[in-house]
């Protein structure tokens, strides 16, 4: 009898255990904290709540951190009271939404902490960005004219046509699935690439409408020009037509005196060959003196230094033999005096004395051939 009794008191024990358990975890009581101490709480208002009741999670990065302890409604939105564990800091741009757990309809608060470290949430404060949940039932509302204006028929003809393409080709699939992997990674890889591509194109899209009124000029005078060329289209036609004629006549001249054409250019050859060549030596030494002939000629005049060349003077008549150029009709000089000249020398009407203080009538000359000669050697 006792040893039935005891059995009776285990079983009831561990039916407690269980019970107590499955009241804990239906409740969403933590059995370490059953009063919450480890708990602050928080406020935040929602347009919607549809499907959530107290006692559901609030979580963060998806791990449970509190749960919703009461639902009401203040000023037509929707005022939820939550709990936050202790150890969960959260600043004061914080965001709250409603999210769904599950296809049945059940929600729970998701939190998604901001970057604010210095301004913190405490107990009984209120969340002031909020995200309202989804309603399907709605969506589904909205999306059923659409549906209703489907063709089932042709929906299942569209699905056996997948199906019939698929049929047989899972291996090809699969390796197309495994390269579109590849590919994805090689991409992923090169998201510094990617990324320097962007801002060089972003770059030159800046340049280009920073140089938009340029472009803006460049394309007018590019109509312009069309609209020139247009006008003229006549005088193009004519143009083409007289350029081509001129061609056929060209053509004609030059097949018709080829011969004479071939001979230019030998005898050119010829000349150049055995006149210019040999000469070319003699050439480039003058043009090379020419530099030096030049500052001599000019140093030799910059100081008032001129040349003496006998100028002889003519006459229509015979001459007499007793008057010389420059000197009155009769003058007779003597024999030894610089500047006599002969009969050729000498005019009966007079004439000039420049100069006739020379050497000889050819000392000038002389001088000028010495001197260029030097400069060119």
């Amino acid at each position: 009898m006792i040893r039935t009794a005891l059995k009776f008191g285990g079983f009831v024990l561990v039916c407690l255990s269980f019970t107590l358990y499955l009241a804990f975890t239906i409740g969403n009581i933590s059995i370490s904290d059953p009063l919450g101490r480890d708990y602050y709480t928080l406020n935040a208002n929602f347009d919607d709540v549809t499907g959530l009741l107290p006692n559901d999670n609030v979580k963060i990065a998806g791990v449970v951190v509190g749960k919703v302890k009461k639902i009401s409604v203040v000023e037509g939105r929707a005022r939820v009271s939550f709990t936050v564990k202790k150890g969960v800091a959260l600043g004061d741009d914080t965001t709250a939404a409603v999210r769904w757990r599950n296809l049945i309809g059940q929600r729970y608060i998701y939190l998604y902490p901001g970057r604010n470290t210095v301004t913190r949430l405490v107990d009984g404060k209120d969340i002031a960005t909020t995200e309202s949940v989804v309603d399907l039932g709605e969506l589904f509302n909205k999306l059923g004219p659409i549906v209703g204006a489907l063709d089932s028929r042709q929906i299942n003809d569209f699905l056996d046509t997948i199906t019939q393409a698929l049929d047989g080709n899972q291996d090809k699939l699969g390796k197309a699935i495994d390269d579109l992997g590849v590919l994805m990674k090689g991409l992923g890889t090169r998201d510094a690439s990617i990324g320097r591509l962007v801002e060089n194109l972003d770059t030159v899209a800046g340049a280009i409408t920073s140089r938009d009124q340029q472009i803006r000029v460049m394309l007018d005078n590019l109509v312009l020009i069309s609209s020139t060329f247009s006008a003229n289209t006549d005088v193009l036609d004519t143009a083409l037509t007289e350029f081509g004629d001129f061609s056929t006549y060209l053509n004609a001249i030059l097949t018709n005196n080829a011969g004479e054409i071939d001979r230019i250019i030998s005898n050119l050859d010829l000349v150049t060959t055995d006149v210019v060549g040999p000469k070319l030596a003699e050439l480039d030494s003058a043009l090379k003196g020419i530099d030096l002939a030049s500052r001599v000629v000019f140093n030799s005049s910059r100081l008032g230094e001129w040349l003496n060349q006998a100028i002889l003077c003519f006459h229509t008549g015979p001459p007499d033999g007793t008057e010389v150029c420059n000197q009155p009709p009769g003058t007779v000089l003597p024999a030894s005096a610089p500047g006599t000249g002969a009969g050729p020398a000498s005019t009966g009407t007079g004439g000039s004395n420049i100069g006739g203080q020379a050497a000889t009538s050819e000392a000038g000359a002389n001088s000028l051939q010495v001197l260029l000669g030097g400069a060119l050697q």
